[in-house]
């Protein structure tokens, strides 16, 4: 009520109020011929699509899809779905081509290693997901989408954020959060259920932007399990609410909730917790060292001696209250592991770098459920042979590998190798 009535009293303010009142009109007067029905405007990098719309003073669509991180973007299953879904009608097109710089990543589970879902998990790594961003040139959330919502819902809320955002310039820069949050608050719906959820009811906070995420999904989750009633409980509602999650339409209420409560926030930020609340997959992504990985295991396997990759422990996804002890710490505390250390190229990496360097450095993939992941990967002298421990198979398999791997190395009759297994 507050920013209503400076609107009125504000002089000045007033001033910007002709371009928010002729917005929706103007665009849409646009002819079609701005834009090739056939094509959609996808910028390949993300970092280029935000150097293009500073420069054409655009906001930025970021669309997160849960395709192999590895692979390059493009015209993948996920970008072709969204284009021919969500982007199908003309209106979205005259929308892009007038206000916004389109561009997606890809930031799901590798298929390097494995899509196995866990044993009682409808989610598979890799299933269809997407998050769409309306981001400022700054690079600030306005408003987000989680998965596949359709063209009439796409449209409807690009053009709330174009309107949120030319309110929010009405305001000075330190005052433009709380005129976003307004215009979140506004967009809850009196009778809904998540309303009341909010904590910061009088000034935006500084929030713990995971707990705010997985608070509102609860809730939300909570109300259409109501509406379901008594015909669908267990593993059934588990499914149906991640298949009615994926496929949008059903989640609107909670981005104003969320947003609401971390208005204008950075998308670097969000990107990681909303992810992984909303979809229940980790958030994946390459790191600055992939190439630099790749040309280290090349050197490695070229001095003709076994090359051992210790990969980093994971914490479940969503996190658990309390953190999980590593079953199998390194440095190993096996003494027989430790002797054989000497004798091979050591490299520690995250499974996301592992990855990377199935694809990079032409590996061989590792197929194991997603709820072992591999904690050890051998490669024998060359790169010839490949062997994956887990965190359950503890240092004794990981003991019988490295001395395999040594022994392979010895071509000279009598030669003298560690021998035997470690616990």
């Amino acid at each position: 009520m507050a920013r209503r009535i400076r609107l009125v009293l504000g002089g000045s303010i007033l001033r910007p109020m002709i371009w928010a009142g002729c917005l929706f009109v103007a665009v849409l007067g646009l002819s079609f011929s701005l834009m090739a029905a056939e094509a959609i405007p996808w910028v390949a990098e993300v970092d280029a699509a935000a150097r293009q719309a500073r420069e054409q003073k655009k906001l930025l669509i970021v669309v997160d899809f849960a395709e192999d991180f590895t692979g390059g973007t493009g015209a993948t299953r996920s970008q072709n779905a969204y284009s021919a879904v969500t982007l199908a009608d003309k209106q979205c097109w005259k929308l892009l081509d007038s206000w916004f710089v389109l561009t997606s990543r890809n930031v799901g589970y590798p298929a390097s290693i494995s899509s196995l879902p866990a044993k009682g998990n409808p989610k598979a790594p890799g299933a269809e997901h997407a998050v769409t961003y309306f981001v400022t040139p700054e690079g600030r959330v306005l408003h987000f989408l989680p998965g596949f919502v359709s063209s009439e819902t796409f449209v409807k809320e690009a053009r709330w954020t174009l309107d949120c955002y030319a309110d929010a310039q009405r305001f000075p820069v330190v005052e433009q959060a709380q005129a976003v949050r307004e215009s979140h608050l506004e967009g809850i719906p009196s009778d809904n259920p998540l309303g009341p959820f909010s904590v910061h009811q009088k000034k935006p906070g500084e929030g713990d932007v995971a707990r705010i995420l997985a608070a509102a999904r609860k809730q939300r989750e909570q109300v259409l399990l109501a509406r379901l009633g008594g015909n669908f409980a267990g593993p059934e509602a588990t499914k149906l609410l991640s298949a009615m999650a994926t496929h949008g339409d059903v989640e609107g209420d909670l981005v104003h909730v969320v947003l609401s409560e971390v208005p204008l926030i950075p998308l670097a930020d969000l990107e990681v917790p909303a992810w992984t609340a909303l979809t229940g997959q980790r958030f994946r992504r390459a790191t600055n060292r992939r190439e630099a990985l790749c040309q280290w295991l090349q050197a490695a396997l070229a001095k003709n001696k076994p090359v051992l990759l210790v990969v980093a422990a994971e914490q479940p996804v969503p996190a658990p209250s309390k953190p999980v002890l590593d079953k199998v710490p390194w440095p190993p505390i096996s003494k027989f592991v430790s002797k054989l250390l000497p004798m091979v190229e050591v490299g520690q990496i995250s499974l996301d770098e592992l990855a990377g360097l199935i694809t990079d450095a032409g590996l061989q993939k590792i197929a194991c459920p997603v709820n072992k992941p591999p904690r050890f990967v051998v490669l024998y002298p060359g790169g010839k042979r490949q062997e994956v421990t887990t965190e359950e198979d503890g240092y004794t398999r990981l003991g019988r590998l490295l001395a395999g791997a040594v022994e392979s190395m010895s071509e000279e009759p009598g030669a003298e190798v560690a021998k035997g297994t470690g616990k």
